[in-house]
């Protein structure tokens, strides 16, 4: 999908997700789809991924990665990985999503932006556009509520300045 390559989804298809990227002819091969997509702070983000790579293990493709950056050095602390990845720009693909992501289609071409810090209001804009009851979960949830990110993380915000300028307006 990523690629733009023509795929068969059944005909009674309502809903067609997954995680690929947004692709210009999306819309040619889907002329009637709604492209949606959530996001949250990149910070949180980068936590998130990195705490899912540490407890899911060899499975995922991205874990490699972290492997040979940390892991076969002895390195495995979550904060000290997060902050390293930041700090010194290591592993774009990790920490630069959103750049990439929207990088064929900007993200104010999409329909619907949601917010996950503003999941209640995101849902309600979601119902709308859909024309349909929609039943909230919290699924795939790996911070606690109220979880903080550490400060010296935080801190680095201005590093991703430009995953921010991408998505701050609609976080």
């Amino acid at each position: 999908m990523s690629a733009g390559e023509p795929v068969w989804v059944p005909s009674r298809s309502i809903f067609l997700h997954g995680h690929f990227r947004p692709h210009p002819l999306h819309l040619d091969q889907f002329p009637n789809a709604k492209r949606l997509v959530w996001i949250r702070d990149p910070i949180e983000r980068i936590w998130s991924l990195v705490g899912h790579l540490l407890a899911i293990g060899v499975g995922h493709p991205h874990y490699s990665i972290l492997e040979k950056l940390y892991f076969d050095k002895g390195i495995t602390d979550k904060e000290n990985i997060v902050y390293d990845l930041i700090k010194y720009k290591r592993a774009e693909s990790l920490t630069h999503i959103y750049t990439r992501f929207f990088s064929n289609v900007p993200i104010t071409d999409f329909d619907f932006v949601g917010s996950v810090h503003r999941y209640s209001e995101s849902i309600d804009r979601l119902v709308g556009l859909l024309d349909m009851e929609i039943q909230t979960e919290y699924r795939n949830v790996r911070n606690k509520p109220g979880t903080q990110i550490p400060k010296r993380i935080a801190s680095l915000k201005s590093k991703l300045g430009d995953e921010y300028d991408v998505v701050n307006a609609y976080l």
